[in-house]
């Protein structure tokens, strides 16, 4: 089983250029960014700040990981940041080097990479449409095998959006314990949870030193080209031997402190909060009840959706939306998902009307 992918979020240049529009005239679905853009406390700080550029970073990142560990209420010692999670989860995995690795599916594509690239046996428990992406935990459990030695979890999973609580998490997370398994979560969508979805892994830290936990910015803090990524362990084994491995100042001096400004911006942080919750209850409810399509809860702040209609495909939809100067995911043929599916980000109010009266078109 492998993952195929289509046009990714981040391959708007190459739509626009095809379509002979600027990037900015093409409202991105696909990237799942938030819609309200930069935060405007460290905008205006970089702003009076861009002497930053003449100065190496602190290699150590202290303030940083100290503006960190206060934004996700844990010890700064347990942070490691780097450029972007996805160097992090590179190294993580480097080092782990498992032998046999199990992936909750259907999920990103680069745990597969990472693991093809350190030569790794490597095998998917898909979730069930049918139990609508919910995750069955006796089944995962079983799953974990004697000589499974690290098990991947991206929560909330892109691309159902489904989600595990803390609860449940933790019952993977003491098996692995009992096999000597590591633990990888991703937590990219963490933020565009509710506090009492129980999503937050950072709790469990103290509990586990076989769990690492990978989070960022690009996608809650709208900035995927500032390249800021950080890990939560609590393992000072690991976080010493990844530092090491790690290329000195990794994250630049400019993404060190905008990230440390973005964090602290809580203004921006609870409207970011409230559009989407919002406009996940509204598009849920827009959607409901037709024979044309499937909407699955979402947790993260996308949603997936399965066609359900005759002649109707994903590709069909992708150009559709492409013909209006909108881009979706198409999600057909990833690993674990059988039939036709499409994955939208929640935008603008304004922007998520337009991408609702085109598939009302359908019904």
């Amino acid at each position: 089983m492998e993952n195929k992918t289509m046009f990714h979020g981040s391959d708007i240049e190459k739509i626009a250029q095809r379509k002979g529009v600027a990037p900015t005239a093409i409202k991105n679905f696909a990237a799942n960014v938030n819609p309200l853009g930069l935060s405007p406390l460290a905008t205006s700080a970089l702003k009076e700040h861009m002497d930053i550029m003449t100065r190496y970073p602190d290699r150590d990142y202290g303030t940083l990981r100290r503006a960190l560990a206060s934004y996700n209420h844990t010890d700064h010692h347990y942070i490691l940041v780097g450029n972007g999670s996805t160097e992090l989860l590179s190294l993580f995995i480097g080092e782990v080097a498992p032998k046999k690795a199990l992936i909750l599916g259907p999920t990103y594509s680069e745990y597969e990479r990472e693991l093809k690239i350190n030569n790794s046996q490597f095998s998917y428990y898909c979730l069930a449409e049918e139990n609508q992406f919910k995750l069955d935990i006796p089944g995962f459990l079983a799953a974990i095998e004697d000589d499974t030695d690290l098990v991947i979890i991206c929560n909330p999973n892109n691309p159902t959006s489904s989600g595990l609580a803390n609860s449940e998490l933790e019952q993977i997370l003491k098996r692995a314990k009992e096999q000597d398994c590591w633990v990888l979560v991703d937590e990219t969508y963490q933020e565009f949870t509710k506090a009492n979805d129980s999503i937050n892994a950072s709790l469990l830290l103290t509990q586990y030193d076989n769990l690492l936990i990978t989070r960022g910015g690009s996608k809650f803090f709208a900035v995927p080209g500032l390249r800021f990524g950080y890990a939560l362990c609590s393992n000072k084994e690991m976080r010493g031997i990844m530092k090491g491995e790690q290329n000195p100042w990794s994250l630049n001096s400019v993404a060190a402190f905008f990230a440390e400004a973005m964090v602290g911006d809580t203004d921006y942080i609870e409207q970011t909060k409230a559009l989407v919750w919002s406009e996940k209850i509204r598009i849920a409810d827009a959607l409901k009840n037709n024979q044309s399509f499937r909407l699955y809860k979402a947790y993260g702040n996308f949603f997936l959706l399965k066609i359900l209609k005759k002649d109707l495909t994903a590709k069909m939809l992708f150009d559709e939306a492409l013909e209006e100067n909108m881009m979706i995911r198409i999600c057909t043929g990833m690993a674990g998902l059988e039939g036709e599916y499409i994955r939208f980000g929640i935008l603008s109010p304004e922007d998520n009307d337009r991408l609702l009266a085109l598939l009302r078109r359908h019904y």
